[in-house]
This record gives C-alpha cells, sequence and structure tokens, in this order.
C-alpha cells in the first residue's frame, strides 16, 4: 500500500466518490427497469414478507419425487452445485400441541448454518 492509499481521505473526495457511486447505481438501476441489456424481464418486485410466528414442533417430511434428473453449476474439492428443472415437493406431518396437520410443500431455499446443521424454506402447495 502506498502513501497515497493509506492516507485518510478527506470528506470532500469521499462526497465526490460517493456521488460516482450514486450515479453508477442509478444507471444500473434504469437498465433493470427496463431489463437491461439482457433483453430480459426486469426483475419482479419482492413481496412484503408476511409475519413469522414461532413453530414449537416436530416435523416429518418425505420427498414427494423418485429420481431427480439434475444439471452441474460447479464443483470444488468441498462441494457441488446443480439445479433441477422441477420443483422439490415434500409430503409433511407437522405434530404440534398433540395434534398432527398434513401438508404438501415446496423447498424454495436453503442455507447452510453452522456445523451440519442447515434451515430449509418451503412455500405451501
Amino acid at each position: 500500500m502506498d502513501e497515497a492509499e493509506a492516507a485518510p481521505k478527506s470528506r470532500a473526495r469521499l462526497e465526490e466518490e460517493l456521488e460516482v457511486l450514486r450515479q453508477q447505481l442509478t444507471s444500473l438501476a434504469a437498465g433493470l427497469a427496463v431489463g437491461g441489456d439482457t433483453g430480459e424481464e426486469p426483475p419482479k418486485p419482492l413481496a412484503p414478507r408476511e409475519e413469522r410466528q414461532p413453530l414449537p414442533a416436530d416435523i416429518e417430511f418425505i420427498g414427494d419425487f423418485d429420481i431427480l434428473q439434475a444439471r452441474g453449476v460447479d464443483v470444488s474439492s468441498r462441494g457441488i452445485c446443480f439445479e433441477v428443472d422441477s420443483p422439490l415437493v415434500f409430503e409433511m406431518k407437522v405434530n404440534m400441541a398433540g395434534a398432527a396437520r398434513e401438508y404438501r410443500a415446496q423447498l424454495v431455499w436453503m442455507r447452510q448454518l453452522d456445523g451440519e446443521r442447515c434451515r430449509l424454506g418451503f412455500r405451501f402447495v
């Protein structure tokens, strides 16, 4: 790192850089609003997230599929990423307060947590 990079930036310089970034962001947002250079439709606005309630329940779920065909995205020495063209639907039995209810839901996201744990997000179908 040379001396110019190590010296703190002046307020004026930071404001100039911020303005450049704002202009770039405005330009990118305008490109997205009209489909950008990709010819794709602009992304749909996200629906507001519904209020969540804690779920103190034991859940049993079984995949509603047999063998899936997937397309590879990438691979490393630690893992693999792939895509499937069909939704991953599961049958669920939720035992809560001594009562069991059954649902069908589609896996829509998965996030690795600490250790071996992961969190799954489903949409009811």
